[in-house]
């Protein structure tokens, strides 16, 4: 009986060493692949070429590699610079955020979706720049309203027949790109610069017409995407800084 008993001791001693040797076995062959996956994906972010420069699912430019200036080396912003252009412009980067978002779905989760055709904005300018583009639209709008040639005070004989007054055209106004967070949507909003100075124009012109009347004030909304929509989400879309323009 004792034989027996110390033949089963020595199995089972036996059989843990060859468990814990299969083991160990196994985690370096884990520990191997994932070192092997690590240098593959440093070999990959390595080929320049097959970084992309835009992104098709966030509809935006990706980061720039940073130009080099001596006092953007010694603040720090070249390097963080780097940092986000290595990050932003992963190689596969739209496929690996696709198969996150579907991940992220199988938990129920909705992910930020853009409907849509995102046109880029233009820069904004500065507070000075713009206020000097304002004064000249509107000394070029007076100008062209004072080359005009001055309108005849004769009233149009009664032979003359008037023409019929015409029904205007219907217009079809769309919102064009739309931003979805989850069941939210908001307008999208980017920067034309054409369209501000125009409008700056129109008000500085009904201004000075209107100098010795009324009093003319402007009040400029931002839309619900500058108003409600989540900072993190606005960050990470190609939109322009509505509080910026407005200013």
């Amino acid at each position: 009986m004792e034989i027996n008993e110390q033949n089963n001791s020595d199995n089972e001693a036996k059989a843990i060493l060859c468990n814990q040797r299969k083991l160990r076995i196994l985690n370096i062959i884990y520990v191997r692949l994932f070192i092997v996956l690590l240098f593959a994906f440093f070999v990959l972010s390595l080929i320049i070429p097959l970084r992309p420069k835009y992104s098709e699912s966030e509809k935006r430019e990706l980061a720039k590699f940073p130009k080099f200036t001596i006092s953007a080396f010694f603040s720090g912003k070249y390097f963080s610079g780097i940092n986000e252009w290595y990050s932003d412009t992963f190689p596969l980067r739209d496929t690996f955020t696709n198969l996150n978002a579907r991940l992220t779905g199988l938990y129920g989760k909705t992910k930020v979706q853009i409907h849509g055709t995102v046109e880029k904005g233009d820069d904004i300018p500065e507070a000075s720049n713009t206020a000097s583009g304002e004064d000249s639209s509107a000394a070029s709008s007076a100008e062209s309203n004072s080359s005009e040639p001055p309108q005849s005070s004769e009233t149009p004989s009664a032979d003359t027949p008037s023409k019929p007054a015409e029904q205007p055209a219907q217009t079809t106004q769309t919102l064009g790109a739309l931003l979805i967070n989850g069941d939210t949507a908001y307008e999208y909003y980017n920067f034309v610069r054409s369209t501000a100075d125009s409008y700056t124009a129109a008000i500085n012109r009904a201004a000075q017409l209107l100098s010795d009347k009324a009093a003319v004030y402007d009040m400029i909304v931002p839309t619900s995407m500058g108003i409600t929509a989540p900072e993190d989400v606005v960050k990470g879309i190609n939109t322009s800084d509505q509080n910026k323009a407005i200013n």
